[in-house]
């Protein structure tokens, strides 16, 4: 039996079908999206439309991946710190004068859900008889019951603070200081910006040690501060 012949004219049709099913194939598997469900390292669970086949590997070189992510957060590390706070006041009357002069200083670096370093205080101050000096260094501990890191707005937690330092007296002589302070701190970063208002409350004991005396003071302290991490 004599088989049937195809003239071109059958088969540009069949032809053409065969290309325009290729393309639109192409067109599908180039702009066909996937949902990432879940992640572990450099793996990932998806899901999509087409079908996929295990242990083979596809190129996605032919479709613009977008990802919607948040890039600002990089930029509000708060790996650093600096806090500054000062008093500053210049009083006089017609038989006495009060001038004082204090500053604080801290550089702490930040754990997430610790924070610590060293903490420098300066105090100048004159009664019309001279001016005393008195200036602390030590270190400080904070425990953020919060975490600190972005976009985390509100921060506290106790602190420990502890100072040795030396006291200048007007009319001469010195004194040791020994310095431990206990306290509650509250941290707001103002606008969700590095900058944060920082301040303390809490109880401080301070011993003055001279050649001839010993006191012990006690009482409550409190500080605010001006921080900026980075």
């Amino acid at each position: 039996m004599q088989k049937p012949i195809l003239n071109s004219s059958a088969a540009r049709p069949l032809s053409k079908l065969v290309i325009i099913t290729s393309i639109l194939t192409f067109s599908l598997s180039s702009f066909a999206s996937f949902t990432v469900k879940k992640i572990r390292g450099k793996q990932a669970i998806i899901e999509t439309t087409l079908p996929l086949e295990a242990g083979k590997t596809y190129n996605l070189e032919t479709e613009k991946l977008t990802l919607d992510a948040d890039f600002s957060q990089a930029f509000k590390s708060r790996y650093n710190s600096i806090s500054l706070g000062s008093d500053l006041s210049f009083l006089s009357g017609t038989k006495t004068l009060d001038n004082n002069f204090s500053f604080y200083g801290k550089y702490g670096w930040n754990h997430t859900t610790f924070e610590f370093g060293p903490v420098l205080q300066l105090h100048i101050y004159d009664k019309g008889f001279g001016m005393n000096t008195t200036y602390l260094i030590g270190g400080y501990f904070d425990y953020n019951y919060t975490p600190n890191r972005a976009p985390r707005e509100w921060i506290f937690g106790p602190s420990v603070q502890v100072s040795l330092g030396n006291r200048n007296f007007e009319a001469g002589g010195s004194a040791q200081l020994t310095q431990a302070k206990l306290s509650a701190f509250l941290t707001w970063y103002i606008n969700n910006s590095p900058v944060a208002l920082k301040t303390e409350l809490g109880y401080q004991i301070q011993r003055v040690s001279s050649a001839s005396d010993e006191n012990d003071l006690t009482g409550v302290a409190s500080q605010i501060y001006l921080t900026y991490y980075f």
